[in-house]
């Protein structure tokens, strides 16, 4: 997969400091770059964004994420991991490393449900 965009939301500061939140998208066709995008004023560019379908999206931030959907959990090589099916969407969640990521992934026959466990376990340990 190649990186589609990478946007950076800033939190406003807290007394441990600013909790941003760094957001990549993820395709499996990355095509022309979209120019001239309007983002919000908390919102920093920092790659693209490109034309392509959206396979999945990672959050990384300091900032921990409460979900009101239930959660199952699962381990996997030592994360535990929190996730929930939103008709085809998975929702994931951990904490590692004292960082919150959250990944979200339509599942489809190319990317399926295990396929989105074992990307979003890859790109927490490789971080």
């Amino acid at each position: 997969m190649e990186v589609e965009s990478i946007f950076v939301n800033i939190d406003k500061e807290t007394k441990e400091g600013l909790r941003n939140t760094v957001v990549i998208t993820y395709t499996d066709e990355k095509g022309k770059l979209i120019k001239n995008v309007n983002t919000e004023s908390n919102v920093s560019l920092i790659y693209g964004p490109y034309e392509g379908k959206k396979v999945l999206t990672l959050s990384i931030s300091k900032a921990e994420v409460e979900y009101g959907n239930e959660m199952q959990i699962k381990n996997i090589n030592n994360l535990e991991l929190f996730y929930t099916k939103v008709q085809d969407n998975l929702l994931l969640y951990t904490r590692h490393n004292e960082l919150s990521y959250t990944s979200e992934g339509r599942i489809t026959n190319e990317y399926t449900e295990e396929q989105h466990f074992e990307m979003f376990t890859q790109a927490v340990t490789n971080n």
